[in-house]
């Protein structure tokens, strides 16, 4: 085996990537679904600030687990590599 798909290399950025693309979504989703249920009832500021805060309380949450998921990935391919470095047989299979 030479090595790893270079799909598999780029996975941990991908999925950085990915965090902050669904972390932005995500809390726009929330502020459109503000805004249109905001249009038909009366809601005062403090309801408009938690539904703000919960909203980028759960997009956050969601990120970071995307971002931890790249981070570990991250790590294990380190770790694959070093191993692949350190040993003596090279590619012989």
């Amino acid at each position: 085996m030479n090595g790893l798909p270079p799909l598999v290399m780029k996975a941990p950025r991908l999925l950085y990537f990915a965090a902050a693309i669904f972390f932005l979504w995500s809390f726009g989703l929330t502020i459109g679904e503000i805004n249109i249920s905001g249009g038909y009832s009366r809601l005062d500021g403090h309801v408009l600030r938690l539904g703000l805060l919960r909203g980028l309380y759960e997009a956050a949450l969601e990120a970071v687990y995307i971002a931890a998921y790249g981070a570990i990935l991250q790590i294990l391919l380190a770790i694959w590599a070093r191993g692949r470095a350190a040993d003596p047989r090279g590619d012989e299979e």
